[in-house]
């Protein structure tokens, strides 16, 4: 975003005291994906007892089935639940989500929050997956780029501003919803990977320890006959 629109008035660009703030908190609706979930919940459960020592209140939106589930066996009331995009839905998820968010931030949905946080696992590689959060709303302006002349703006300044903002901040959740699915199939492919070398390794042994307790009970079997012929020699 330029220089020229941080002065123009929009409310998701007003920056206030944080007070009250909405978390939006992301994972997936099936386990099986190592510490994915569990990842997620420890770092939203945390920030939330820190933030209300501090005098904030929070508010949660769970997006997945796993986050609604660990939140709540923290007893942790949710404002909403959605479940976990896929790539079939993602938009859909992401407009429901922003539309409630929005709300929340300019008071049309009851009392107003100060801040929207949104809180998810990033891909970083197939191994590493990091857990993120960062506020959405209201937007950060970005830096300042020097373009060499004023832009012309259709039908005007306003008019633009009210629709990128909006649209700007619907995007930043949708990569964000990519990023958690690739981060969620990589750490769901590490896991599978590890229980199929994990059992692999199980199968062996007890293969193993099969043919001794087998080969033992074929020796014990052999001698009760030998002493048995030689019992009726004798």
């Amino acid at each position: 975003m330029e220089a020229s629109e941080r002065g123009a008035a929009h409310p998701l660009l007003e920056q206030r005291k944080v007070e009250r703030e909405l978390l939006l908190v992301m994972t997936a609706d099936r386990g099986l994906c190592g510490g994915f979930n569990t990842n997620i919940a420890r770092a939203t459960i945390a920030w939330i007892r820190q933030r209300r020592a501090e005098g904030v209140e929070v508010e949660v939106v769970a997006i997945g089935k796993k986050a609604a589930a660990a939140l709540q066996a923290a007893r942790i009331e949710l404002r909403a639940t959605h479940e976990a995009p896929t790539l079939a839905t993602l938009v859909e998820v992401a407009k429901a989500v922003i539309a409630d968010a929005i709300a929340a931030f300019t008071g049309k949905s009851g009392k107003r929050v100060d801040a929207v946080r949104l809180f998810f696992n990033e891909f970083v590689s197939v191994l590493t997956q990091k857990v993120h959060n960062d506020v959405i709303i209201p937007l950060q302006p970005g830096e300042t780029v020097a373009s060499g002349r004023e832009p012309t703006y259709e039908p005007s300044r306003e008019a633009v501003l009210q629709h990128l903002v909006a649209l700007a901040i619907e995007a930043r959740l949708q990569q964000a919803m990519f990023n958690s699915i690739a981060a969620e199939i990589a750490a769901r492919r590490v896991a599978m990977d590890a229980a199929t070398d994990n059992a692999s390794e199980m199968i062996a042994d007890l293969t193993l320890v099969y043919n001794r307790e087998r080969q033992a009970a074929i020796t014990k079997e052999l001698m009760e006959i030998i002493g048995g012929a030689e019992a009726l020699k004798g």
